[in-house]
Formats: C-alpha cells, sequence, structure tokens
C-alpha cells in the first residue's frame, strides 16, 4: 500500500509540473578520475538530455549538453472558422556549452566550477485563464549560468553530488496560437489572448546524486529542485527534475579496445 501511496505521489509531481512552460535541463556533473577523459551520457526522466564532457588539460572542463522534453499540442476541440487554429504543435529544446574549473579538494572530493551559455526554446499548453479554451504559447530563450558542484568517493566504485546552479533566463519571441473563448462562443481570433513581454529572471537549481562506477560504464541518478524568487512573470518553470542515466568514458572504452588488439 506504501508503494502505491508514493507511486501515486511522484505521479501527481510529474503530472502537475509537466504544464510548466520551461523544463530546466539536467546538471551536467563532470567527475573526472584522470586528464583526457571524454564522457558521453544519456539522462532519461523529465526531459531527455545528451551531456558531453572533457578534460583535455589537467584543471579544465569543458561540459556541453542537448536536451528534449517533447511537444505541447494544442487543440482546441472545437470548429473554430480558422483553418490554422485547431492544432499547434510546439517543440522544447535546449543546447548548451560550458568552460569551467575542476581539482581536488582532498583525495576523495572533487570541486569544479563552470560558466556557459544556451539556447532554446520552450512552449506551454493553457486554459485557466478563458475557460474551455485550449491553446498553445512557445518562446525562445537565451541562458547565461554558473554551476558549481561538490563530488565525494562514498566508497571505491560509489560517488555522491551536490551541486548548484544559477541560471539568468531571457525570453523572446513569443508566439501563442488561436483560442477560444468560452465565455464569449462568438469571438474568435488571432490576436493574443494575454500580453507576453520579453522577460529575463534568475533561475535556481540545487540537485543531489549518485555515480555508480562500473569502468568505462557509469550509472547515475539525480534529483533536482528548482525554484526562482520572483513570481511576478507570465512564464513558470518545472519545480522539480528526476533523471536516471548512463554515461560511458570513450577514451576508456579506445584505450582497453587497443589493449586487447
Amino acid at each position: 500500500m506504501k508503494k502505491i501511496k508514493f507511486a501515486a505521489f511522484v505521479a501527481l509531481i510529474v503530472s502537475l509540473s509537466s504544464c510548466s512552460f520551461y523544463n530546466p535541463i539536467s546538471t551536467n556533473v563532470p567527475s573526472y578520475e584522470k586528464k583526457g577523459e571524454i564522457n558521453l551520457g544519456v539522462n532519461l526522466g523529465t526531459s531527455a538530455d545528451v551531456q558531453i564532457s572533457t578534460n583535455p588539460v589537467e584543471h579544465l572542463s569543458i561540459i556541453g549538453a542537448a536536451s528534449t522534453s517533447g511537444s505541447i499540442t494544442n487543440t482546441t476541440g472545437r470548429d473554430v472558422p480558422i483553418a490554422d487554429s485547431l492544432k499547434y504543435d510546439y517543440s522544447r529544446n535546449q543546447f548548451e556549452l560550458g568552460i569551467g574549473y575542476y581539482y581536488k579538494l582532498t583525495d576523495k572530493i572533487q570541486h569544479d566550477i563552470h560558466i556557459g551559455y544556451g539556447i532554446g526554446s520552450a512552449a506551454k499548453r493553457d486554459n485557466w485563464l478563458y475557460g474551455d479554451a485550449d491553446f498553445a504559447y512557445s518562446a525562445d530563450f537565451t541562458n547565461l549560468f554558473i554551476q558549481s558542484s561538490l563530488v565525494v568517493e562514498i566508497d571505491s566504485d560509489v560517488k555522491g553530488y551536490l551541486s548548484s546552479r544559477f541560471n539568468y533566463i531571457s525570453t523572446s519571441n513569443f508566439e501563442k496560437s488561436a483560442g477560444y473563448n468560452n465565455l464569449e462562443p462568438q469571438f474568435y481570433t488571432t490576436e493574443p489572448l494575454r500580453t507576453f513581454n520579453e522577460e529575463s529572471y534568475w533561475l535556481n537549481q540545487f540537485g543531489i546524486g549518485l555515480i555508480a562506477d562500473l569502468g568505462p560504464l557509469q550509472l547515475s541518478a539525480q534529483g533536482q529542485l528548482n525554484f526562482r524568487f520572483t513570481n511576478e512573470l507570465v512564464v513558470d518553470e518545472r519545480p522539480i527534475g528526476v533523471y536516471a542515466g548512463v554515461n560511458f568514458n570513450i577514451a576508456e572504452i579506445i584505450s582497453r579496445a587497443k589493449k586487447k588488439d
């Protein structure tokens, strides 16, 4: 019974957050053992993320990511006399690149700090303001971020990490679908049903995770809390992120293959 309640709670959290406009990407937390690593990973959860990290020279870290959280589809469900107003598809995608510095605090603790820049598009289906009106809107955004993380060796093949990340997000180029106003059935429009302005704000992310080291392969799990201090915005974000991932050390895989030859 407890398992069912817990599953229902998780499903509720995901469903409540699924209608958010912005879906923060999972934090790319590199864990380096030696110079010259190339790590390629995939995280699946509240979004689907592909991440890469490399340290071509000692203490220099380069990270990148591409992410999607699917599409937002608008369907009015009514015979609105506007040919292209019945269905709108908006996809949500993100791309990021960052550079940073990492070092060993102790034999078992690695600290890193990165700065970076990202671009993407976000979308939301919305119907709370206009009764049964079901319409969608989207926008482009840029993201200037700074992040820091601590990676702690818990066991010989298990690591844990804490991450903090601060994003300065700017939105622009709003697009919207046509909507249907249930309060005034005679009212059909392609004009904006809400006023969208270019907005900039700080978004904070805090994460915790585990990494299981299986040689050139790593398994990871990450939980993430996303929040901001201002509520006076049209846009909103997914407050909770949960991810499971797999990471491949490409340099180590190539090295082992050469040794076999």
